[in-house]
């Protein structure tokens, strides 16, 4: 083979050469931008998780809040059914004794 065949053989291999390692340096660079953004959503991810822990920690304190009222609430309304019950009662019997009185 002449030598410029074999020249013109290395410039070729040469400039193959550059294409893959140009074509391997983006493919690294891609691949790290890849990285860098499957980082970033995984770091999103846990902060969105630890959101909703946070949260499902506040209602659950804030239900059993309302379920407590609520509870207090019935107690509150029996109290009041029973008062009202035994005043009506009272009034019966006064009924009873001023008719008996008669």
């Amino acid at each position: 083979m002449p030598v410029e065949a074999l020249s013109a053989e290395i410039l070729r291999a040469e400039k193959q050469a550059e294409a893959v390692i140009g074509r391997a340096e983006r493919a690294e660079a891609a691949r790290d931008a890849e990285r860098a953004l499957a980082e970033a959503l995984r770091s999103t991810i846990d902060e969105l998780m630890a959101e909703q822990a946070t949260m499902a920690e506040m209602y659950s304190r804030e239900l059993a809040v309302a379920q407590h009222d609520a509870h207090a609430a019935k107690q509150a309304i029996a109290e009041l059914r029973r008062a009202e019950a035994e005043r009506k009662a009272r009034g019966r019997w006064a009924r009873l004794r001023a008719a008996l009185r008669e």
